[in-house]
């Protein structure tokens, strides 16, 4: 995308590039009358790339996330489209993330872990009450500002990226994307994307923060890895048995069976 120099609504400027991730290419944007330093999200595909109704459903998403105030979230400026590209300005946040993070660490302490759900939950709460509950919650979309103090180092992007997953064919991304998915996110028809959805992604999350894997396993159906290894797994690194039984929980395959609340 050759967006440098380019002018959005006449209020920000796009600079330069600073990367890319599954869905977007991210670049530096200045707002013209102000010193704020903004990220510019610029999804790759095209508006005709992606089912009729997609592009629709993720700008009123967005855009319903211009007004909500949580410590625990990114802040929106702006989505809009640019030259049949959707894209998303946010605040730009000081840290990293939380798949940087695992990549330098092979498991994480149950403390260490349960510090990063414990806010991870209350910013899903948050968002839950106000009928957000497609936030696509994966080490991508999670950030930790580790020189903040505890209850607002971990900030989530509440992109609606699950738009952008459902725009395209079930296995983009791979199965390290995948696996934080919801099946009922994967499969048309096999039930209501809600809470229940997110919270599968918490306890994916929590899973390889104690672990360092994910709960997948080749050759089996949806790379799902069979119910007894994964709690053998989590035995194995000595986790508590209350702490086991949320995860496992946490990853049924039936939402009917998950928590019904963050």
């Amino acid at each position: 995308m050759k967006l440098q120099g380019k002018n959005l609504t006449g209020y920000y400027s796009v600079r330069e590039k600073l990367g890319e991730d599954l869905f977007t290419e991210i670049w530096e944007v200045k707002p013209i009358f102000s010193a704020l330093e903004l990220y510019g999200f610029f999804f790759k595909a095209t508006a005709k790339d992606w089912r009729p109704d997609c592009t629709k459903e993720l700008l009123s998403y967005v855009r319903e996330t211009y007004n909500l105030q949580h410590p625990n979230l990114v802040n929106v400026f702006e989505c809009d489209k640019f030259e049949g590209r959707v894209y998303i300005l946010t605040e730009r946040v000081k840290g990293f993330r939380l798949a940087d993070y695992l990549a330098s660490k092979e498991a994480f302490t149950v403390g260490e872990a349960l510090s990063i759900i414990y806010e991870l939950l209350g910013v899903l709460v948050y968002l839950h009450k106000r009928g957000l509950t497609r936030n696509l919650v994966t080490p991508q979309t999670i950030w930790i500002s580790p020189h903040l103090p505890f209850l607002n180092r971990i900030r989530l992007a509440c992109f609606g990226y699950q738009f952008a997953w459902g725009s395209g064919p079930s296995d983009v991304g791979g199965p390290a994307l995948g696996a934080y998915l919801a099946p009922e996110t994967r499969r048309p028809g096999s039930g209501a994307v809600d809470f229940a959805s997110d919270l599968y992604g918490v306890g994916v999350i929590l899973f390889r923060l104690l672990t360092g894997e994910l709960p997948k396993k080749a050759g089996t159906e949806d790379g799902a890895m069979p119910v007894v290894q994964a709690d053998k797994r989590l035995r194995e690194k000595a986790v508590p048995r209350d702490i086991r039984r949320l995860v496992m929980s946490l990853m049924k395959i039936r939402a009917a069976q998950r928590a019904r609340s963050a």
